[in-house]
């Protein structure tokens, strides 16, 4: 199967110790008709799975339009690379699952809030990821896990598995 993915920029709302684009966030953000340009390049060479990657892509106001659009130009799998932080809004679950979207990558580094918000420095992330992870679930999108090991979670690996 054929995929391809587009980074639609840096800007996230997490600031994981660990994140290797960390340093990348003053190159900003592709505009939506970039990504729609990209998509189009993509489409038209018959690829099948586009992966949408940040950053974070759910910060994006018009994530389900860009969606909406991969789905029309041909994309029958359509996965976003996500902290899930903004799908604790259901209505944006649900709408990206309206719009087309198959599968998600969440990021959950710890299976407890502490060592999450730890890792992410961001208090509240680990309770906004996990709702998010059930409202895409509610909205039938497929959800698999990521998991960065670093020494601030390697004694938890197994609680998370």
């Amino acid at each position: 199967m054929d995929c391809v993915d587009i980074k639609v920029g840096y800007t996230c709302n997490n600031d994981c110790l660990h994140c290797v684009t960390a340093d990348k966030r003053r190159y900003g953000d592709l505009s939506a008709e970039q990504i729609k340009r990209e998509i189009a390049f993509y489409s038209d060479r018959g690829e099948a799975v586009l992966v949408i990657t940040g950053g974070e892509p759910t910060i994006r106001p018009e994530l389900a339009e860009i969606v909406r659009y991969a789905r029309a130009t041909g994309f029958r799998h359509i996965e976003l690379q996500t902290n899930a932080r903004a799908l604790a809004d259901g209505d944006l679950a649900r709408a990206l699952a309206h719009a087309g979207l198959t599968s998600a990558l969440v990021a959950l580094h710890a299976p407890v809030a502490e060592a999450h918000d730890r890792i992410t420095q961001r208090p509240g992330g680990f309770a906004e990821t996990v709702q998010g992870i059930r409202n895409l679930v509610a909205a039938g999108v497929q959800v698999r896990m990521n998991m960065v090991i670093s020494l601030l979670n390697l004694g938890s690996v197994e609680e998370m598995v």
